[in-house]
């Protein structure tokens, strides 16, 4: 008669022996990151795949930029804005992307870029947290003419940096979430 030996290994161990221990921590902490955002909106905004960290922990260590770092050495962040409506994490809606991308689009209440100075429209734009003045003057509809040039063009400077290492998703939704923002 033959003994027969079953062997369990923990996913620890797993990932150990594979060297991805590395990659599985960091997809651990981003899952416990989330978490906490969800346990602070007091509802529950994620799919049921995503409240299994085991599920999430695998799903994250296959995306595109989950264990990559920004120039300034912080990793990328899981972004549910981008792709999907900002309102639900899950598989579908989800991906990792640098904080300049994570933070291309804000929602401002006159004008995305525009300011009102001395009696003055001012074109604004921010690229990797340096703002800069495009056009001062009396003309709303040419300050935001002159805005939105500079944001699209940005866009595409993004895009020809991080295009090969976002999610295939990520630059055609900020181009629409870009040109639907832009309003007179």
């Amino acid at each position: 008669m033959q003994n027969k030996v079953t062997l369990w290994l923990s996913t620890k161990q797993v990932l150990y022996a594979m060297n991805l221990e590395e990659d599985y921590i960091s997809a651990r902490n981003k899952f416990y990151a989330m978490h906490r955002r969800i346990r602070e909106k007091g509802k529950s905004c994620a799919s049921e795949n995503f409240m299994s960290q085991d599920f999430f922990c695998n799903w994250a260590m296959q995306q595109k930029g989950h264990n990559n770092r920004d120039v300034d050495g912080r990793f990328w962040q899981l972004d549910k804005d981008i792709i999907g409506d900002g309102s639900f994490y899950s598989e579908y809606a989800c991906c990792f992307v640098p904080a300049v991308l994570n933070t291309f689009i804000y929602k401002k209440s006159f004008g995305s870029g525009i300011v009102v100075n001395r009696g003055r429209f001012v074109a604004r734009i921010r690229k990797r947290g340096i703002r800069t003045d495009l056009i001062r003057t009396t003309n709303y509809k040419e300050a935001l003419t002159c805005y939105q040039n500079a944001k699209v063009e940005y866009l595409m400077e993004l895009s020809n940096e991080y295009f090969d290492t976002v999610d295939y998703r990520v630059f055609p939704s900020l181009l629409l979430k870009l040109t639907n923002s832009f309003t007179l």
